[in-house]
């Protein structure tokens, strides 16, 4: 048994805790809306619930807000302070499926600066961008090699493997320089989100 224990090892990872109202109902949503499964759970006597979960192994967590401990829900807070990027091999139907679940569509899927990419918040007020790097997407992709900004390769296969992340871990993760460490810039590039590149476009 101690063998087995100082086998383990521990994986570096960044996965966003969604603070929601009504959070049993909120994973149920969850479900429903981009498959996920509940690989860890706690419910509360009060009916709170603290909740795992993963989409084809990309992982996010959800729990009721508790105000007094500084969680606050969109509902609460008038608005959301992060945005979900969901990178997918199929993100229309991703976003059909998610509308059909009880999203609502903010911008429909369509392709631009590189990326078919579409938009929808969530019954409890988190905003889901959900889409693909798209190599041959135009204009966007044209005028971005034109700036300088590398694209991912059409038959790259990591392209298809979901990825869930939010804006705000993926700010940190460039500042700490963590992706120059584990992988070449050309790599890196191909995670970014369409809000990166967008930003970068103006400033040219």
């Amino acid at each position: 048994m101690r063998a087995e224990a100082a086998e383990l090892t521990t994986v570096t990872s960044i996965a966003p805790m969604l603070s929601v109202r009504q959070g049993t109902r909120a994973v149920e949503f969850y479900k429903a809306a981009f498959g996920a499964v509940e690989v860890f759970r706690i419910d509360a006597p009060d009916g709170a619930v603290v909740a795992r979960l993963s989409v084809e192994g990309a992982e996010f967590w959800v729990a009721d807000e508790s105000p007094e401990h500084q969680n606050f829900s969109p509902a609460t807070l008038g608005g959301s302070t992060t945005r979900m990027v969901v990178t997918v091999q199929d993100p229309d139907a991703m976003f059909a499926r998610a509308v059909a679940a009880g999203a609502q569509a903010v911008v429909a899927v369509k392709e631009d600066y590189g990326w078919r990419l579409g938009r929808v918040v969530d019954p409890f007020g988190h905003h889901w961008e959900i889409g693909r790097p798209c190599p041959t997407c135009e204009p966007g992709a044209a005028i971005l090699q034109d700036r300088g900004v590398a694209l991912p390769d059409a038959d790259d296969e990591s392209l298809g493997r979901p990825i869930i992340r939010s804006r705000a871990a993926s700010a940190a993760g460039r500042q700490s320089g963590g992706c120059r460490e584990t992988s070449s810039r050309q790599t890196c590039t191909k995670r970014r989100s369409p809000g990166l590149a967008r930003r970068r476009l103006l400033r040219a």
